[in-house]
């Protein structure tokens, strides 16, 4: 995997580990979820067992919790080794840009914005630096062959 796809994999990751978050609170918000009473139908005296949408929502919230929990170690991981890694970059703005990118996964105008203080006033600009850091950035494992 080269520099770009590694960076990319890491965004990739989190975009996909807050999809399931969503997808968590969105199967908690199905099964929970506050419903109004509906006139139009018969009234059902009663209660009965839990009905099987409410089986499935449970076992569907167990799979996509598990999936998450596997998700979030294998992305710490990547996470501590990505902050080393740019931490040993030279240039501050190169590192920032990295840092805002790929740790805080900040838009490109968030980051511009943030950058304004560091003479960095166009899109261009932080394009440029970003480009140059991917260029600079190097992996631990390409650092220990040197």
């Amino acid at each position: 995997m080269n520099k770009k796809e590694y960076l990319n994999s890491v965004y990739k990751l989190h975009e996909s580990i807050e999809a399931d978050r969503f997808e968590i609170s969105k199967i908690q918000n199905q099964m929970y979820g506050i419903t109004g009473i509906n006139y139009a139908k018969e009234p059902v005296m009663g209660g009965g067992l839990p009905s099987s949408n409410m089986e499935e929502g449970l076992i569907r919230l167990e799979e996509v919790k598990n999936r998450l929990s596997r998700k979030m170690i294998r992305y710490e991981a990547i996470r501590a080794k990505l902050i080393k890694e740019i931490n040993l970059m030279k240039h501050t703005k190169e590192r920032y840009v990295l840092i805002q990118r790929y740790l805080c996964f900040n838009d490109w105008k968030t980051i511009l914005f943030s950058m304004k203080d560091m003479d960095v006033h166009s899109l261009d600009a932080v394009f440029a630096i970003h480009r140059r850091a991917k260029n600079h950035f190097r992996t631990l494992e390409q650092i220990s062959v040197d």
